[in-house]
């Protein structure tokens, strides 16, 4: 029996609302064809990022957190925010347990973000990055919907960036020993056409 179960949301430890969504990922990926690992984890940082990312963390450690097709809300500046829904994660290994903690209880934090201006190239912007819950106060843990968001400089960086709909972006963070020190978000060369295909984050 899970130890998750009979819970309510806000009694759950860090270690149990992770199992929860590795287990809504499962749930979600079954009838879908699986994908080599190789797709996901062998995926480098394009050049340009990895110099400046060595350059300022040379020590750090390089994790992909997710890949994601940008939607329509996205994109839009009333919207003003990237949702990345935590089911849909690769991994929770760029948070330790304190900083997982920390999301969960409404601790938003600022993150130094690496990204690649149009106009300038690789550049760090600070963003504003915390959590939220969907229906967490009346559902079981298992339908609550959790999500972790960028919100201050989102729409800044989508103009820089030249980010639109149909846009395929990886969510990269790196640490140094115990500490989050920065995150990444990289733009691939191609595009998913939304209106005519069903897909989903990786």
């Amino acid at each position: 029996m899970a130890q998750s179960e009979g819970k309510r949301w806000g009694e759950l430890n860090n270690s149990e609302w992770v199992q929860v969504n590795l287990e809504k990922k499962r749930r979600k990926k079954r009838g879908q064809p699986d994908e080599p690992v190789s797709e996901i984890f062998n995926l480098p940082l394009p050049p340009d990022f990895e110099a400046e990312i060595n350059k300022k963390f040379p020590a750090c450690e390089k994790l992909l957190c997710m890949r994601k097709i940008l939607t329509e809300s996205d994109v839009s500046k009333k919207q003003a925010r990237l949702n990345m829904l935590c089911h849909e994660l690769e991994t929770f290994r760029f948070l330790n347990d304190e900083e997982t903690g920390d999301l969960r209880q409404g601790k938003g934090t600022e993150v130094p973000v690496m990204h690649k201006s149009i106009t300038r190239g690789v550049k760090e912007s600070p963003m504003s990055f915390f959590q939220r819950d969907v229906r967490k106060d009346s559902h079981p843990p298992e339908r609550v919907s959790s999500s972790y968001v960028f919100t201050k400089g989102w729409n800044s960086l989508v103009s820089e960036d030249g980010l639109k709909k149909g846009d395929v972006i990886q969510c990269w963070a790196f640490r140094d020993g115990e500490k989050l020190v920065g995150m990444a978000l990289v733009k691939e060369d191609r595009s998913v056409n939304l209106a005519s295909s069903h897909h989903h984050a990786w």
